[in-house]
């Protein structure tokens, strides 16, 4: 039953394209003692998330919003296959924190996907992360889903971040590699 739901997470697709996702997470919200609405985004649609998203904060809704981040902009748009996909998310994140100064019932952060292509923007995007007082969460993906790694891709993975690790001498990152 949902009103025995601590955590509700909205992922993708995109939540926000859906007309009515502000509505349906506040009815959630109103009918329900849900703790946490977790919603991923792609950043993309800055206004339209920082709007629905302040309105669902004023409803007392506790907010934790991550946008996908990959790397920096040539490397997030070429993942994402769309020109200034980077610049729309950083906007997004920006907003958000701002709006998370007068909302505490808001936390912002990114979800960083880790693969091949992007095992190198793992040290930059923490940075990014940490100089702006926002969350990074690390996911390790290749293809469909992290569970279907083949041990070859997985390799190629993990010697990327082994790879980033040592240009940047984080022990703590080696260890996980090893594990």
């Amino acid at each position: 039953m949902v009103s025995d739901l601590d955590l509700i997470r909205f992922t993708g697709g995109e939540p926000f394209l859906k007309d009515d996702f502000p509505a349906i997470v506040s009815a959630i919200h109103r009918a329900t003692k849900v703790g946490i609405f977790y919603i991923t985004t792609n950043g993309l649609m800055s206004d339209r998330i920082t709007t629905s998203v302040e309105r669902l904060a004023s409803e007392g809704a506790n907010l934790h919003v991550q946008v996908s981040l990959d790397g920096d902009a040539t490397v997030h748009d070429r993942v994402r296959g769309i020109k200034g996909a980077h610049a729309s998310a950083m906007k997004t994140i920006i907003a958000l924190r701002t709006l998370s100064y007068r909302h505490a019932n808001i936390h912002v952060g990114v979800n960083q996907t880790i693969g091949p292509d992007t095992a190198g923007e793992l040290i930059g995007v923490a940075r990014l992360a940490r100089s702006l007082g926002i969350g990074h969460n690390i996911y390790v993906a290749y293809e469909d889903h992290e569970s279907f790694i083949e041990p070859e891709n997985l390799r190629r993975v993990k010697f990327g971040i082994r790879d980033t690790a040592e240009r940047h001498e984080l022990e703590r990152m080696y260890e996980m590699v090893d594990e």
